[in-house]
């Protein structure tokens, strides 16, 4: 079962891991094939969701909207890496690697892993995205809404936003302003779960 009693959707992907280490390799981390298929799933979701969005330019009010959105996200998953493992199926020596050895290719990788931990609190169904952890990461949930929202068809980008009763959705709303401002034509309504 996923959030508030419903099925998820799509079941997590499951990682196969490919011959020899897939990429990159973590030293002394018996598990490189396996960190190898994560990475190639994160890269395919870097480039699913994170090419050519039209609110990124650097430089812009946009643009600045949107990079302090992904370091707040990174604050966010920094503060409960145990989400983060579930999410993205990498370990603590992982992400410590992301975090301190930062390269272009690595940046794809990290900037992935933050959408997949929104992703993993979020349910769609119909236009109704059901969230959670809110109060643990709110803006890796705020990213990985805006970025499932810029996939949608121009007429169908206005979304409900399900929180369970007693939800400190004042939190998401406080991402949700930095989700406007990166792109102005995001909206919501919200409406309690049972």
């Amino acid at each position: 079962m996923g959030l508030f009693g419903k099925k998820k959707s799509a079941p997590a992907p499951q990682v196969q891991a490919p011959a020899g280490d897939g990429g990159t390799t973590y030293k002394g981390n018996p598990n490189a094939a396996h960190v190898g298929a994560i990475d190639a799933m994160l890269s395919e979701t870097y480039d699913t969701y994170f090419a050519h969005l039209p609110f990124a330019a650097p430089g812009t009010p946009s643009g600045n909207a949107f990079a302090a959105l992904l370091a707040t996200a990174e604050r966010d998953m920094e503060r409960n890496r145990a989400m983060f493992t579930v999410a993205t199926n990498y370990d603590d020596a992982v992400l410590n690697d992301l975090l301190t050895n930062r390269t272009p290719e690595k940046n794809r990788l990290y900037y992935a892993a933050l959408f997949k931990t929104g992703e993993f609190g979020i349910i769609e169904e119909s236009n109704v995205y059901s969230v959670d952890f809110i109060d643990k990461i709110p803006y890796c949930v705020a990213l990985s809404l805006l970025l499932m929202v810029e996939k949608l068809p121009e007429n169908a980008r206005h979304i409900i936003i399900e929180i369970e009763p007693n939800a400190p959705f004042y939190m998401l709303e406080k991402a949700l302003e930095l989700v406007k401002l990166c792109d102005p034509r995001f909206s919501y309504d919200r409406i309690i779960g049972a």
